[in-house]
Formats: structure tokens, C-alpha cells, sequence
């Protein structure tokens, strides 16, 4: 690869350096470099190239870059707290800090280091993007590469929708994000900062969290002024992530995780957890003009996960995921609400136990008629018109153990008078008359 021509923004060789790329659009012309960011095209550790900047938190940058030695595309992320390191006057590609602040970025630096590696020796977890290629120093500070997703942010995905998505297409697709965050929870892992840009939706539709851990270097870094730990996203971030050594935990994640569906159901950023502290209405109000269709119980989930405070939310994540797909009783179509034991328990074979009676009224209906068969045809006509008119008898079927009585019961057979009158059905002269017919006389002259 000629690696003059790789476009800086998705790491493939464009026919011109510096044209735009035939791949994905992108103009190297119109493009600006972040006063804080690394320049396009450094060589880092050796071995990666530098492209564009994916984005800046408070305490990182991070990068699309290109592995040199195993010649993919990868993410870098570079230890850059904002506005207490900067880059050399003369040297853009050191990183320097301010005096004051060495302490505070030394342990938020050892912070972001001893994440990355607790990270590489996860396994993998459906929806989220955690795996840790390479942890190196260079230029006064820190870095990791990571694997980059091929994709867009969950928030470009919305707009290209007409700003909203199906409830049903998004809870399908968050699910996997929510139990993989439980179980991250209960190693003490969070990621802090989960919003819809840090949401990739994938070629094949799921979504896969990135920027994982991006503010929780803060929770430990030492005794220092409140204006040093505000890493909050307006609208995704719950009033714990403005305070100073605020309680994070899994209500934390369970908050951005509702603000987010809330946001892609409904179109609207929630408004600061700051700003609506007395005024919770006006969440409930939005789903229920934008998403009329959305059940009750997870409005409901939604809302709570959304609590101002941690004591309002729920516990985990666990806890949120299975009142939001919690699957509540339907009554069933044509039925009755006689509670039927395969109607409650929602088994797949409702309706079979009056089909089998059926069968079995049926079964013995043609048992009735072989019994009589020698009867004659209208003994059996009128019989069966008796047994399917008596609404008493047909329902005594449905107890096997009364079975014996439909052959044994007296009322049908036992009156033989209309039946039996053989005047009308042993009158033989009418339909045996051979006069008519066999008078050959008048045909023979």
C-alpha cells in the first residue's frame, strides 16, 4: 500500500494523495485538525498511522488509525486530559502538562492504563466493543489501540430514519448492550458516558458500545475541585455525573441506556437531569404524544430508569432489562376468560383440549350408529339428530369418565314410538307397487 495515498478517514488507498476518496467521499481539503489532536499521517509506536479524529472527551482523543504490521484498520486512543495538557510549541507531537496538574494527570493517567488492561483480559461480550490490541507510552503520555468498527453512530442512524426508530427495532437491538453492561457491572467495570454517538450500528443492523470507560478515570483521581470531574453529556448524563465524587454505579449506565431509547423512540434529547429536577412530567407527557403505541409497562420502565435520583432507578441493569421486556398476559382471540390452564401459562396448544372433544363426540357418535345400524336408515338419521341436539349430552364428553353413559343413556333409545312406528316405514305397497311398472300389456299390443 502506498501509504501517501491512504484517505484519513476509513484507512483505504485512494488513486490521489490528495483527492477525495472514491470510497467513502472524504476530502482531505475541507478537513481541520483539532488544535489539540495529533496530525494526520504520524507514525505512532512504530507501527500505526494516524488518521482522523473520531472524537474528544474530557480526558481522550481518540483516532481511526491503520496498522502497519498486520495491515488493518484499528482505533487509538491517546491520553489527552483537555485543558490540562497541550501539545509542544515546537514539537506537535509532544504532549505536555500543565505544572499544577501533574498530579492529577499522572493518577488519571495510571487510571486510564490500568482500564485498558483490565479490558484486554475480558472476553468478549456481545454489543460492546471492548477489546484491547496494544497499550504503549510515547510523547509524555499514553495509548491503546483497539479494534475499529466498520459502521455509523447510532445518532447518524436516527437522523437518516427521520429522527425517530420502532420501539420494537430499538429494545430488540439494545437488549444485548444491556446484559453485557450487567455483567461488566458486576466486575465493577462501567462505562459512564453511554450516549447515541457512542453507539455503532453495525452492517448487519446490532449495535455495539465503544468509548467504553471514557469518564471513569475521574472517580479516582485524586482531591481535586469539582470543575475536574464535570464530564457530564447533556441529557444522557444523571445528576451524579455533575457532582463532585458523585456515586457512580450501575444506576448510572441504567440512566444513559434510558435516556438514549428514550431519545430514538421519541425523537427528543431528554432535558438535563439538572434542569427537570421538579419537573419529571414532562418526559411521561413526550412518549405519550410521539409513541401513543408504546405499551405501558415499559413507558413506565423507561421513566424510572430515567429517576432523578439513584434511589428512584432501578438497582442493575438486570433489574431494568426485565421490566422492560417483561411480557405481560393478552387475552386470546375467540376464547373466553374461563382461565383456561393453557391459555395462562401462554402454551402454543391452546384450543386443543375442545378439538379432541370433537374427535371423541364424533367417535362415538359413529359407535352409536354401528350399534343400530341394523335399525334401519331412519332409526340412525334420527339418532345422530338427537345426540348432537341434546346440548346435555355432547357436554358430558368432555369428562372421559362419563363416556359409558352415552351409550347406556335411555332417552334416545328407549323412545321407540316415533321412531319405531313402522306403519309409515314398513308400508311396502306405495314404493313396491309393481302395477305401473310392470304392466307390459299396453306397451305390447
Amino acid at each position: 500500500m502506498d501509504y501517501t495515498k491512504i484517505c484519513i478517514s476509513c484507512m483505504h488507498e485512494k488513486k490521489e494523495a490528495y483527492g477525495a476518496c472514491e470510497k467513502c467521499g472524504f476530502d482531505p481539503r475541507e478537513y481541520k485538525t483539532p488544535s489539540q489532536a495529533l496530525m494526520p499521517f504520524a507514525i505512532l509506536n512504530g507501527r500505526y498511522l494516524v488518521g482522523k479524529v473520531l472524537s474528544i472527551a474530557g480526558f481522550g482523543i481518540t483516532y481511526i488509525g491503520y496498522d502497519m504490521a498486520l495491515l488493518r484498520t484499528c482505533t487509538i486512543k491517546e491520553f489527552f486530559v483537555n485543558g490540562k495538557m497541550h501539545r509542544h510549541a515546537e514539537d506537535l507531537m509532544q504532549v505536555e502538562t500543565d505544572a499544577q496538574e501533574e498530579s492529577f494527570c499522572r493518577d488519571a493517567r495510571e487510571k486510564f492504563v490500568q482500564e485498558a488492561r483490565e479490558r484486554a483480559r475480558l472476553e468478549k461480550l456481545p454489543g460492546i466493543s471492548l477489546h484491547v490490541s496494544d497499550i504503549f507510552e510515547e510523547n509524555g503520555t499514553s495509548y491503546i489501540t483497539m479494534d475499529y468498527l466498520e459502521g455509523k453512530t447510532l445518532n447518524k442512524y436516527a437522523a437518516e430514519n427521520g429522527g425517530r426508530l420502532l420501539y420494537t427495532e430499538v429494545l430488540e437491538k439494545v437488549r444485548p448492550v444491556i446484559q453485557s453492561l450487567h455483567k461488566l457491572h458486576e466486575k465493577g467495570i462501567f462505562h459512564r458516558d453511554i450516549n447515541p454517538d457512542n453507539l455503532i450500528v453495525r452492517e448487519d443492523g446490532s449495535f455495539s458500545l465503544i468509548n467504553f470507560g471514557d469518564a471513569g478515570i475521574f472517580d479516582t483521581a485524586g482531591d481535586q475541585d469539582s470543575t475536574r470531574l464535570i464530564t457530564a453529556t447533556p441529557g444522557y448524563s444523571p445528576i451524579e455525573k455533575y457532582a463532585f465524587n458523585g456515586n457512580i454505579g450501575p444506576w448510572t449506565d441504567e440512566y444513559a441506556v434510558a435516556a438514549t431509547i428514550y431519545y430514538c423512540i421519541s425523537g427528543s434529547v431528554p432535558p438535563e437531569a439538572l434542569e427537570r429536577e421538579n419537573n419529571f412530567d414532562i418526559l411521561d407527557h413526550t412518549l405519550k404524544t410521539k409513541v401513543p403505541e408504546l405499551p405501558a409497562h415499559i413507558s413506565e420502565a423507561i421513566l424510572k430508569g430515567l429517576g432523578i435520583h439513584k434511589e428512584d432507578r432501578f438497582p442493575d441493569m438486570k433489574s431494568f432489562e426485565e421490566a422492560l421486556y417483561q411480557n405481560p398476559p393478552t387475552p386470546q382471540d375467540g376464547g373466553d376468560d374461563s382461565g383456561d390452564d393453557s391459555r395462562d401459562n401462554g402454551s402454543a396448544d391452546n384450543g386443543k383440549p375442545k378439538r379432541f372433544t370433537k374427535w371423541i363426540i364424533g367417535l362415538l357418535t359413529l359407535a352409536l350408529a354401528f350399534i343400530i345400524g341394523n335399525w334401519g336408515g331412519e332409526k340412525l338419521a334420527d339418532l345422530v339428530t338427537s345426540t348432537h341436539s341434546g346440548g346435555g349430552k355432547t357436554a358430558s364428553v368432555d369428562n372421559p369418565a362419563l363416556t359409558p353413559t352415552m351409550t347406556a343413556a335411555p332417552e334416545p333409545t328407549a323412545t321407540p314410538e316415533p321412531t319405531a312406528t313402522p306403519e309409515p316405514t314398513a308400508t311396502p305397497e306405495p314404493t313396491v307397487t309393481p302395477e305401473p311398472t310392470a304392466t307390459p300389456e299396453p306397451t305390447a299390443t
